[in-house]
């Protein structure tokens, strides 16, 4: 079976076709005939003026799924894949499962959101460009021909004709390769339409190893979902590697893990959506959220609030629905806000653009409650009482999580932390440096940054950057490189004297 489609070269516009005769006499035509063409169609057809009209003449999103899949098998193409389903995570699903059955890379996914459809399935061509049936569900779908029944079972693939049609629980549908001339004839404008179906293009990332490369892609259909801000949680990242935390750990345990976990002992308990991390800088409220992420195998976006600010009314409040939309395709996520009170602050009615955000986030939280999604939004701040009191209030960010710079032993910790894979000399004396630590009330960044200072401080000392310059380092050279006493207090003098020099002085000081 050949899937035909419209003639690429010529730009046909969006109309509708008033004559069916005229129209089939027009289908076989070449490129010198274009003009003529076109001049002709003028005579019985009347051209959409996109500049001025606001709505297309057939209103796309309300056609029937057995039309707009019509339209889809009109133009497509080998290595694209045109899906139907309820939602699109269970359509990504249904892809990986039946990753095998699809001839070359998947360039380009179409997603059709039918609410009536029982079993989501998936059409694609192969390199004969014969139309083959995926389905992608849990049940059989049925095939009638002109003399029988066919079964498509689950993960099971079927081949389609002219004038099949497919049952799918209570939905016929039946199949036609041509757009029906009768009723519009449709271009490349109208088979893009975000009316018609979601496209996720995914040319860029093909490979050579074809499997493998279309279950990343079927990976990506969901994430794509989300505004570009989805970050990868560092690989292997953990509560383990959160130091002197103890306490803050244990209760995201009990708001966000165990719930997951364990969704069956929470049946009948409000649980609590959003969560505020507040305390100073450089306390490891961040880290925490992307180990909590890891924990549970959750997707994670981080984002700062005001990377979601627009100067177009109304876009700041869309891309929170974007944001909140894909998270809940993408479940559990783990959403983290830093800056926190640059959203969310306190609505005094002169900021009315604010207000709405702030409005829009406090619906989106709403409603995550009240469907009781695994989605859990962690927000970070340093100025608690700035933020809005409705904010606050149990039910959106009702958990409160004062994260303090750690004490003596939560420094130890920290410490063993980040110098657990370093070549530490015998004679440090570790006890001495983290009580001057503790003294300055260093943070766990401040930690991490002076292990890193004392690593520098080594290669100094042992001539590794003069070896670089001369093009004549070897791996073995730094085998011997250890960190040393005089390496850590060189780090320790540095971090306090720029700490002093940061220091303002008193309005009216001058020596």
């Amino acid at each position: 079976m050949k899937i035909q489609s419209i003639n690429p070269n010529i730009n046909y516009g969006l109309f509708a076709v008033k004559n069916n005769q005229q129209n089939k006499q027009n289908q076989s035509i070449t490129k010198t005939d274009e003009s003529l063409m076109l001049k002709d169609l003028t005579h019985n057809i009347s051209l959409v003026n996109f500049k001025a009209s606001k709505t297309p003449p057939v209103n796309i999103s309300k056609l029937p799924l057995d039309e707009k899949l019509t339209v889809m098998f009109s133009q497509l193409q080998f290595g694209e894949v045109v899906t139907v389903g309820k939602s699109l995570n269970e359509v990504q699903k249904g892809l990986k499962k039946l990753v095998d059955t699809f001839d070359g890379v998947i360039k380009k996914i179409f997603y059709i959101e039918h609410g009536g459809i029982g079993v989501p399935m998936a059409f694609s061509l192969d390199s004969f460009n014969s139309l083959k049936c995926h389905n992608l569900g849990e049940d059989d779908i049925y095939i009638a021909t002109e003399n029988q029944y066919s079964t498509v079972f689950p993960d099971d693939i079927w081949y389609l004709n002219e004038e099949d049609v497919i049952i799918n629980k209570s939905q016929k549908i039946p199949v036609r390769i041509k757009v029906p001339d009768e009723k519009f004839y449709l271009n490349q404008i109208f088979y893009h339409s975000p009316e018609l179906s979601n496209v996720y293009n995914y040319e860029n990332i093909l490979s050579e190893k074809l499997i493998q490369q279309n279950l990343e892609t079927f990976e990506y259909l969901v994430k794509g979902e989300l505004i570009d801000k989805k970050e990868e949680v560092k690989k292997g990242l953990s509560f383990a590697d959160v130091g002197g935390l103890d306490g803050v750990i244990t209760k995201l345990k009990k708001g966000i893990i165990y719930p997951i976990k364990f969704p069956y002992a929470y049946k009948n308990r409000n649980i609590n959506k959003g969560f505020i991390l507040h305390g100073p800088p450089g306390t490891g409220k961040t880290l925490l959220a992307q180990a909590l992420a890891n924990e549970i195998n959750a997707n994670y976006v981080k984002l700062n609030g005001l990377e979601m600010e627009s100067k177009w009314v109304g876009e700041s409040e869309e891309n929170w629905r974007t944001l909140f939309s894909g998270a809940k395709e993408c479940q559990p996520s783990i959403i983290f806000i830093d800056e926190f009170d640059a959203v969310a602050r306190d609505r005094g009615g002169q900021d009315v653009h604010g207000d709405k955000v702030v409005n829009q986030l406090l619906t989106l939280m709403s409603d995550v409650e009240k469907e009781n999604q695994q989605v859990y939004v962690i927000a970070a701040t340093n100025k608690l009482d700035t933020i809005d009191k409705a904010v606050l209030r149990s039910g959106r960010f009702g958990e409160h999580i004062e994260v303090n710079a750690p004490d003596r032993k939560g420094l130890k910790q920290i410490f063993d932390v980040h110098t657990r894979n370093e070549n530490i000399d015998r004679d440090f004396d570790e006890s001495k440096f983290l009580d001057e630590c503790a003294v300055q009330k260093f943070t766990g960044a401040d930690i991490a940054f002076l292990v890193n200072k004392a690593h520098e401080n080594s290669w100094e000392r042992c001539g590794i950057y003069e070896k670089m310059e001369e093009n004549n380092l070897f791996e073995s050279d730094l085998l011997d490189v250890k960190l040393t006493q005089a390496d850590f207090d060189k780090a320790l003098d540095e971090i306090v004297k720029s700490r002093k020099q940061q220091t303002r002085k008193p309005i009216g000081y001058t020596k």
